[in-house]
């Protein structure tokens, strides 16, 4: 939920630039209220999971006041901007700050960064193939091929066919007994971690004892569209029910995993604390290991612990990469190559029932060669989706600006008290970047501000155009005035 009303209020605060530019009056104080209430979640008790179980129940209902106002924000923004609500077309709008790639209603439209597309679908874009199914568990596109066990609904292989290789460990039956093919090694492994008893529960992940690999499946069903092909499995644990969504593509190089989870299992003080986590285990020899962290990514040895991060985690050997997404997870288990994703804890002080009830869990594998700045753009398509609106807007296709330059633009907003727009960009890899911006139209002045907004210098343009240095690791905050 933190994730998702950081996502929706982000997508917001774009949407009213867009429409303010365009001569529509926002009103900022409403969004200011939103930020506070999600902002209001962050303390630390409340999103880590060490509260009491009634906080829990309190912010679950603050975050559906976010979202029950934010899509009447967003709504009342949309009908200030579309002019004609004919049927047929759509307005596409994209929050992200470069043109990107979007899947709407079964077809792939390209929608210009912090701007709007028009479209008529069955006439200007590409409609999606589904996958081809080369065998009764065997899968492929032009990107991979992947074979998922029939019985278990394991990934058994994962083969990148751009790039020649194994993307994760491969298991292959041993030749005297065909059902034993190393499954506890399979990619979308997930298994029941169990704690032993300890103190500060809620706080420290304890010495693990039991593992409970979740090999067994209740029902698999296989389905295809023009959009997708989607592979469906029904798992079960003790009380609790795994219904997963393995969903492949035909032109996107990555493959997403939706679950739907009831989960019953209570921590207490003679069993301990359960844990679901998910696994792959790549076929990286000597990997090294990246978080997602706030502005920026941060390296690790992958040790065995659990790290912190935001939408993003992976492993690489060279400019090779394997990562795990995630739409709304913080805890990452790296050890050597095996990559995993904590999904679900209960521990029993304070409270022994945090996580327990109905879940929806979304994690996307990508793999291929890659940069940290695609990585990181790709991570905000997967949590910050475009804005579609049915009619017409004026001029069809519209963006105040373009970007150009290896540099990761997060933010485009309303200055605060100020009838101006801050721009927010930041460097990934370490490098000094040179940095073009060519606006649609010629700004009256730019300036370098700080991350509260204040004004600290004026900068130079050429007409339409500004030209910029930027630091190694540095985020830099512009504001511009039309």
């Amino acid at each position: 939920a933190n994730r998702e009303g950081e996502s929706l209020l982000l997508s917001i605060e774009t949407l009213s630039a867009m429409a303010s530019l365009k001569g529509v009056k926002i009103d900022e104080k409403r969004l200011e209220e939103l930020w506070q209430t999600v902002l209001f979640n962050q303390f630390h008790d409340i999103l880590d999971g060490s509260a009491i179980h009634s906080s829990y129940e309190f912010s679950a209902q603050l975050y559906e006041k976010v979202k029950e106002k934010g899509a009447i924000l967003i709504k009342e923004t949309l009908e200030k901007i579309i002019s004609d609500k004919e049927e047929g077309s759509l307005v596409v709008f994209n929050p992200l700050g470069w043109t990107r790639r979007a899947i709407i209603k079964e077809h792939i439209v390209e929608v210009p960064g912090y701007g709007y597309k028009t479209v008529q679908l069955a006439q200007e874009v590409k409609r999606i193939e589904g996958v081809r199914s080369t065998g009764e568990d065997e899968y492929e596109n032009e990107f991979y091929r992947l074979t998922i066990d029939g019985k278990k609904g394991l990934i058994r292989k994962l083969y990148d066919k751009k790039n020649r290789c194994d993307v994760l460990f491969p298991c292959s039956s041993i030749p005297e007994d065909i059902t034993s093919w190393w499954a506890e090694k399979a990619g979308n492994l997930i298994g029941v971690f169990w704690e032993e008893p300890h103190p500060m529960s809620a706080w420290i992940i304890g010495n693990i004892y039991r593992i409970d690999n979740l090999l067994q499946v209740d029902e698999i069903k296989r389905q295809s569209d023009n959009l997708k092909t989607t592979i469906e499995i029904k798992r079960r644990y003790r009380s609790s029910e795994i219904l997963q969504k393995i969903i492949l593509y035909n032109d996107l190089p990555f493959i997403d995993f939706e679950n739907e989870v009831v989960w019953n299992e209570e921590g207490n003080n003679r069993e301990g604390v359960p844990m679901l986590r998910v696994r792959f285990s790549t076929s990286l020899k000597a990997p090294e290991t990246y978080f997602e962290v706030p502005f920026g990514v941060v390296k690790r040895e992958g040790q065995g612990k659990e790290y912190p991060a935001l939408r993003w985690a992976g492993q690489k050997e060279g400019n090779y990469w394997v990562v795990l997404m995630n739409k709304g997870k913080y805890g990452y288990h790296i050890d050597g190559n095996n990559l995993s994703l904590t999904l679900l804890r209960n521990p029993y002080e304070p409270d022994a029932t945090p996580d327990t009830g109905k879940h929806h869990i979304s994690y996307r594998l990508f793999f291929g060669k890659s940069s940290l700045l695609e990585i990181n753009r790709l991570a905000m398509e997967y949590n910050i989706p475009p804005i579609v609106a049915q009619g017409k807007a004026e001029p069809e296709v519209f963006y105040p600006f373009t970007i150009k330059g290896n540099i990761l633009p997060t933010c485009f907003k309303k200055a605060i008290g100020r009838d101006s727009y801050i721009l927010r960009l930041v460097e990934l890899s370490g490098k000094k970047e040179k940095v073009r911006i060519d606006f649609t139209e010629a700004p009256e002045k730019v300036y370098i501000a700080n991350s509260v907004e204040k004004r600290e210098k004026e900068i130079k343009k050429k007409g339409k155009t500004l030209n910029i240095d930027v630091a190694p690791f540095q985020i830099l905050t512009l504001e511009i005035q039309f």
